[in-house]
């Protein structure tokens, strides 16, 4: 599988500036889940509950860490994992953060699912909702493949198409896509790494797509071509990786 994009993504939107609160859970039906990876950065995901918000407020990043605030959907875990492919909780577990956000993208990788995932938005009250599903399958705006995308809010909604086009950026070609792959949470975040660098690659151009899919939705620029600017400035300031580095140091002081 692709390295843990939606991750990198949040870490790159909160340095521009987006307070993030990711939810997010061990690999259930994919090879590294965001749990996986931030624990392999070094972020301590048992941090007691009550302190997330503070880790907001101070970092502008936190992480929600599913078992810790559903503890009942823990106990599906083990038959997720025996099922080894996405379920229904795929689609239901985005619309569950705990922090009660009011702005999300959401990515939908299995076709047809997009209406009743932005209907469902809907009814959850957030204030605005944008799902994302690439034509190539995949779950976040795609660098390779157009990107069906439903805007919605409490009284609109809107469907369109994104290309990396759009964005400022190219289409880029089926031999690079396994530039993104990785086989365990290890390399996952050893690319998440080079990409808060500022190395130049599809991995980098991929997250940069979905931080400025997040930063326009949320009214931090303009247009695409802005929020893409917002995010590239973010991780060539180092402002990216300093966002992780005050995650990891206040999830260790919390434990």
């Amino acid at each position: 599988g692709t390295f843990n994009i939606s991750t990198a993504t949040a870490i790159v939107v909160a340095a521009a500036g987006l307070p993030v609160a990711k939810h997010g859970n061990r690999a259930v039906s994919s090879k590294t889940g965001s749990a996986d990876v931030l624990e392999h950065f070094g972020v301590c995901l048992d941090i007691p509950v009550h302190l997330v918000a503070d880790c907001l407020a101070q970092v502008g990043m936190c992480f929600c860490y599913a078992p810790a605030h559903h503890p009942a959907m823990a106990k599906v875990g083990a038959v997720r994992r025996r099922i080894g492919k996405p379920t229904v909780f795929n689609l239901v577990g985005p619309l569950c953060n705990p922090a009660n956000v009011t702005v999300q993208v959401i990515g939908v990788g299995r076709p047809g699912s997009e209406p009743a995932v932005a209907e469902a938005a809907q009814l959850a009250g957030l204030q605005r909702a944008v799902i994302v599903s690439s034509e190539d399958g995949v779950d976040e705006v795609g660098l390779f493949a157009p990107t069906h995308v439903i805007d919605v809010s409490a009284d609109e909604r809107k469907e369109m198409v994104w290309t990396p086009e759009d964005f400022g950026l190219k289409t880029a070609p089926e031999s690079k896509r396994e530039d993104l792959l990785v086989a365990d949470a290890a390399e996952s975040a050893a690319c998440i790494r080079q990409v808060l660098a500022g190395e130049l690659s599809p991995a980098r151009d991929v997250v940069l797509l979905n931080a400025a899919a997040m930063l326009w939705a949320a009214g931090h620029a303009a247009d695409l071509p802005e929020a893409r600017v917002l995010a590239e400035q973010a991780i060539d300031s180092k402002k990216a990786t300093q966002t992780l580095e005050s995650l990891v140091e206040f999830s260790q002081q919390g434990k």
